[in-house]
């Protein structure tokens, strides 16, 4: 099973077609808004780097997804689901995650849960990327 190398949560990732060097651009830890809860992040990417166990020569499975936690333990609705096997000639692999539009409900810290499936199909956390979301509006009070 291939072991997690790194990961960040960045506004903007490019990555080099003839070099295939990554550039992070922006790296996300805090979020401040200033209006009031929810509203929508317009892009988020997530930079995932893999690397394999087994000897070269034979391609090695790999199954990986990211789940978004809230501070009130709820999740996002849906799963971000990556099947990327290491080919058989590579040591590595480099994932980019596009995620448009996740809803910032609530103030507090938002959890990212990279998740790897074992060979008998269970779901492994392998890496937890904490942000920490603020919101700076003046609550509206109904009159």
């Amino acid at each position: 099973m291939a072991q997690l190398l790194f990961c960040l949560l960045a506004e903007n990732i490019i990555t080099d077609s003839a070099t295939n060097n990554t550039s992070i651009i922006n790296v996300i830890e805090n979020i401040s808004v200033n209006a009031e809860l929810p509203v929508n992040f317009p892009l988020m990417q997530l930079v995932i780097s893999w690397e394999r166990e087994t000897p070269m020569g034979n391609a090695e499975p790999l199954s990986f997804r990211i789940r978004i936690r809230y501070q009130s333990g709820n999740f996002f609705g849906r799963d971000f689901r990556i099947d990327a096997p290491i080919p058989a000639d590579k040591d590595r692999i480099k994932s980019i995650v596009r995620m448009e539009g996740i809803p910032l409900n609530e103030t507090g810290k938002m959890e990212f849960l990279i998740e790897k499936e074992s060979a008998n199909g269970r779901w492994i956390i392998v890496k937890t990327i904490p942000l920490n979301i603020q919101s700076t509006a003046t609550p509206t009070v109904a009159s």
